[in-house]
């Protein structure tokens, strides 16, 4: 979902590390901070924050993209490379 900071993903379960990965080898981000229930990394245009809960599992990520990058078509490409694909939607609301 596109939010006031930008891209949120998150889910009622727990996100499936399989998704985090993907994104981030995906969109080319690398780790820049790590802090207690938080991990923040960066790339080219983009910045992705990954909330996780007290067993180190992933409930909410914030991805916000600067510039001309098309997050959204790199996002569908991302997903779209995921063994489950379809637990996934992405909805952006200019589209």
């Amino acid at each position: 979902m596109l939010g006031d900071v930008g891209w949120e993903f998150f889910s009622r379960n727990r996100i499936a590390q399989e998704i985090v990965d993907n994104l981030i080898t995906e969109l080319a981000l690398v780790e820049s901070n790590t802090s207690l229930g938080m991990q923040e990394f960066i790339g080219e245009y983009v910045k992705a924050t990954v909330l996780r809960d007290e067993q180190g599992q992933a409930e909410t990520i914030y991805l916000r993209a600067y510039g001309d990058r098309d997050i959204h078509s790199e996002l569908l490409r991302a997903l779209s490379l995921l063994r489950d694909g379809g637990a996934v939607e992405v909805f952006s609301p200019s589209r």
